[in-house]
């Protein structure tokens, strides 16, 4: 005749255990979760980057296909607004050089009021 089973070996899960796996679960998602907000915002500041290096290379495109007596070529302070961004550039014209060199700034101002600037500097312009 068989033995009845015991409540210990019905092959099922008690609570404790089931309680035990749902906090791994939850803290797993929860660390799968912060890791996605994380690289959404990885993402989001490097589309930022992108687009104002885009912005300034295509000032700088403008720029360098000036010829080298250009007036827009003339020493001295330039600032444009392009949408969210601001573009500032200084030319300097070294004396007896026939070079000229280009600092530009791109700032673009956030939703936040948080300004994130990016520099490039172009020498030696002929």
């Amino acid at each position: 005749m068989k033995q009845p089973r015991s409540s210990r070996h019905d092959g099922g899960f008690t609570l404790i255990e089931i309680l035990t796996v749902m906090l791994i679960f939850s803290i797993g998602m929860l660390g799968l979760s912060t890791l996605q907000f994380s690289a959404s915002r990885g993402n989001a500041g490097a589309h930022r980057l992108t687009e104002a290096t885009a912005v300034a290379s295509a000032r700088l495109e403008s720029l360098l296909s000036a010829n080298y007596s250009d007036p827009v070529l003339n020493p001295g302070n330039y600032n444009i607004t392009n949408g969210v961004y601001s573009i500032s550039y200084t030319i300097t014209e070294p004396v007896n050089n026939r070079v000229k060199n280009i600092l530009l700034n791109v700032t673009r101002m956030d939703d936040v009021a948080r300004t994130n600037t990016y520099n490039l500097t172009i020498t030696n312009i002929p």
